[in-house]
């Protein structure tokens, strides 16, 4: 574990880069042939401006040899020793760095300063050996000695916090402050008083922290990442906004209010901010990506689809094709959206989804047999799609194949997110096959994901009712159906038959005569209004109702001509 940010060394390093003056002596040292000399006969002005040029080359295997040799030289060396374990340290190379640690540690005449600073160096091998309780001890006896040491004081609570010693840490933390506002503890104390749930005293911290870095846009995200938390959407869009008067540049600000204003559905203002930031930032895909979808959930289909083509100018993308092929075929152009969607790789990261819409597009067209090939297929390679077993559900349950549908969607239910349409699906196969217990629980288990479904309110309901069971447990499903969609006329028939069932005929007929209104084609309700009429003693209204039913292309048509021929 490497913590160079809490040390002094990299400030020394920077003073010690090589000057013109110097770069021109270490050229003068070349010249005089000190270059072609074997290292360790080099002189140590020679190898110290070596050592600095290296460390500016990005070289620090070479500065590495260089330092060596001159603290070989010059057993009193006390900055390239401390250059030299740096760079080991950066390098992960502790066995090494501890040699020219404990010589510094051993010298007496170390000013306090640089003491400190080799102390940080000890701590840091100590780390790297996992040693974190001494590494701790060693650096609280640096902070007695030298309260105000802040890389101490920083490291220290960043210990602390990772052993989840996080009270220590806030005491620690404390202490720090009274020595001076820093950001970076602030901005620790706002996290730990978060992982508390300590939300009124982070925001405190989060407040002076963005007063101490006004230009800095982490302290604002922080906040409005906070006031959403705690359900203060107002507080957290004011926060962006108003960081945003003085800072339009700020990307990340513009970026987390647009995704506020496109979660609290404010598409248009959304789409403002994203069209600055895709100006700002020339044209960057991700965001492009970003503003096209924006239009897309704006039913902008052509917006979108002009968008995506920018995207794909700039290179090939396989969201940009997928998205526009998405647009395509929402604009009705189902053959070049078709050609898109082909165009995606298996490799892609879209691939499986661009499978599932050439599927969908195969099932609304009614070819059925061509959808079920594509998604089994897409099953076996895809195994937890569960999007791509309820389409199955769906297209099994157009062939009325219920047995098929509920073996080939029973891996589905392991998933970790069942799809309700599928839960859907599977309890209506099961009351296809008279199975309604199974149908039953089918919809229960659609219940713990979706409580308040009114498709599924009323599924239960009429399950009920067509057993002729639970009928008031049945009545109250339907009703709550009923009450978010009064002018549905299904659910009037379901409602109808909980009457038919308690033989309330007259109420029965009434509700059923108003599904009727509603639903005036659909075979199944109109046999339904044939039983009341007959269960009412209106024999012949009853019997050319069950004629209309078979008109209407009933599937039963030997049922409906046994109820004409013989009544019920």
């Amino acid at each position: 574990m490497m913590m160079r940010n809490l040390t002094l060394l990299l400030a020394v390093m920077l003073t010690c880069c090589t000057t013109t003056a110097q770069t021109k002596e270490l050229d003068g040292l070349a010249d005089s042939g000190e270059q072609n000399l074997p290292i360790s006969q080099m002189n140590t002005d020679f190898l110290y401006l070596a050592a600095v040029q290296a460390m500016e080359n990005d070289n620090p295997s070479l500065a590495v040899g260089f330092l060596k040799a001159l603290v070989e030289k010059d057993p009193e060396a006390v900055l390239p020793r401390m250059q030299l374990a740096e760079i080991l340290l950066q390098a992960g190379r502790a066995a090494e760095a501890r040699a020219p640690v404990n010589e510094l540690l051993s010298m007496s005449d170390l000013s306090a300063e640089i003491r400190n600073n080799v102390r940080m160096l000890q701590v840091q091998l100590l780390v790297l050996d996992d040693k974190q309780d001494q590494a701790i001890e060693s650096l609280q006896a640096i902070l007695r000695d030298t309260p105000d040491a802040y890389p101490a004081r920083l490291m220290l609570v960043r210990l602390l916090t990772a052993g989840k010693r996080i009270a220590d840490a806030q005491r620690s933390i404390a202490d720090g402050l009274k020595y001076g506002q820093s950001p970076q503890l602030y901005h620790i104390q706002a996290q730990l008083y978060i992982r508390e749930g300590k939300f009124d005293k982070a925001e405190k911290s989060l407040t002076t922290l963005m007063q101490l870095e006004p230009d800095e846009s982490g302290p604002v995200l922080m906040f409005s990442q906070l006031a959403l938390r705690l359900n203060k959407p107002v507080k957290a869009e004011n926060v962006l906004r108003h960081h945003l008067v003085n800072h339009p540049e700020a990307l990340g600000v513009s970026n987390a209010l647009g995704r506020l204003l496109v979660e609290q559905n404010r598409s248009k203002e959304a789409i403002a901010i994203y069209e600055d930031i895709a100006e700002r930032t020339g044209g960057n895909s991700d965001v492009l990506i970003a503003l096209g979808l924006l239009h897309y959930q704006d039913k902008d289909f052509e917006q979108a689809a002009v968008i995506f083509r920018r995207v794909l100018k700039q290179g090939k993308d396989s969201r940009a094709a997928f998205y526009l092929a998405a647009c395509l075929e929402s604009l009705g152009q189902k053959d070049k959206a078709r050609d898109m969607y082909q165009r995606i790789k298996n490799d892609d990261e879209n691939f499986a989804m661009a499978q599932l819409r050439m599927a969908a597009m195969d099932l609304r067209a009614e070819r059925i047999d061509a959808a079920l090939v594509a998604l089994r297929q897409l099953i076996r390679s895809e195994p937890n799609m569960a999007d791509a077993y309820s389409l199955l559900s769906a297209a099994l349950m157009r062939k009325k194949a219920f047995r098929a549908l509920l073996d080939e969607t029973e891996p589905a239910l392991s998933l970790e997110n069942v799809p309700v349409q599928l839960l859907f699906n599977r309890a209506a196969a099961f009351e296809g096959l008279k199975q309604y217990n199974e149908a039953a629980g089918q919809i229960k288990k659609l219940f713990t994901i979706e409580p308040d479904n009114i498709e599924a309110l009323n599924f239960l309901g009429y399950l009920y009712a067509e057993q002729g069971v639970q009928l008031d447990e049945a009545e109250k499903l339907i009703r709550r159906a009923l009450k978010e969609h009064p002018d549905n006329g299904y659910y009037l028939d379901s409602l109808a038959w909980v009457h038919y069932q308690r033989a309330e005929y007259d109420k029965a007929l009434a509700v059923q005569r108003e599904a009727i209104g509603l639903v005036p084609n659909d075979p199944v309700m109109r046999e339904h209004l044939g039983d009341m009429l007959w269960k009412s003693g209106k024999l012949d209204e009853a019997r050319a109702t069950w004629k209309d039913a078979i008109k209407l292309g009933h599937e039963d048509r030997r049922s409906m001509q046994n109820k004409i021929d013989k009544g019920l």
